[in-house]
This record gives C-alpha cells, structure tokens and sequence, in this order.
C-alpha cells in the first residue's frame, strides 16, 4: 500500500495549512491536463449514501444527509476544449495559454485548485498519519498528539 500514498499540500494554491473541506476528484493527462473534475461534498458515509434501516415490510433505504456536486468536462465548452489547473488565479496562466493554442484548442478553462501538482510520493522517513496511533513532537501550533 505504501508506494501508492501520496503528501497533500497546497503551498501554490495557498493552503498550506489546512486542507479544504471539499472533495475533488479528477482525471489527469499526462500533459497536467483535466479529462473531467468533478467538486461535491459527498462523501462514503452511510448517512450520505443510505442504509436500510426497519424490519419487513417497513423495510427501506434511509437518507440522512444530502450531498451536491459539480461535474466538468471539456466539450461543455465546445470541441477542442481543454482543462488545466489554476493556483490562486480562476485563469490560466500566459504559459498554459500559450501551450493550448500550440496544442490547437480553441478553449482554455482554468480549473482552480485546492492543492498541488503533482502529489509528492511518501519518503522512507514519511508517516503515515493514523488516529489511534501516538506521534512524538509538536505540530506547527505546538501542540501534541496525545492518545
């Protein structure tokens, strides 16, 4: 499991210390290009999802939470579209403009982000954080993990 984690960060978007209460899921190229995104506050909990819930015929699915969500996908703004991400900024940058149009789109959407490109892999000295397990040394507030 180890080689597939990855660090969040978000020192270009500004969040460096905090991670946004968002998901954000997406398909990247090869080329830091988006094949779609999608930003939604749902998430794999039971009260998101449903659970059945009452015995027999008051048998059924319960809902305790509703959840939103925004779905992007280039040809919602016409053919040779691309989607690239964007720190700070709601629009590309001069050097993604450019890029694009040597590419041959048409249309450039900027895609703002809330963390960095790409994910930086685990070092053999990175741990993994875990909530029932004790940390040694303080946090950037100076606090400590007690457990």
């Amino acid at each position: 499991m180890r080689p597939l984690l990855r660090q969040w960060s978000g020192v270009k978007s500004g969040r460096d210390r905090a991670a946004p209460h968002i998901k954000t899921y997406g398909r990247l190229t090869k080329d830091n290009t988006f094949d779609w995104f999608l930003v939604t506050s749902a998430n794999l909990s039971k009260p998101a999802w449903g659970a059945q819930e009452g015995k027999g015929p008051n048998m059924g699915m319960r809902l305790r939470s509703y959840e939103a969500g925004v779905f992007f996908e280039p040809t919602m703004w016409g053919e040779k579209t691309v989607m690239v991400p964007t720190y700070k900024s709601d629009r590309p940058s001069e050097e993604q403009i450019k890029w694009a149009k040597e590419k041959g789109y048409k249309n450039i959407v900027g895609i703002r982000m809330a963390w960095d490109l790409p994910f930086r892999k685990y070092e053999s000295d990175d741990v993994p954080w875990v909530k029932n397990r004790s940390y040694e040394g303080t946090d950037w507030l100076g606090m400590t993990w007690a457990h």
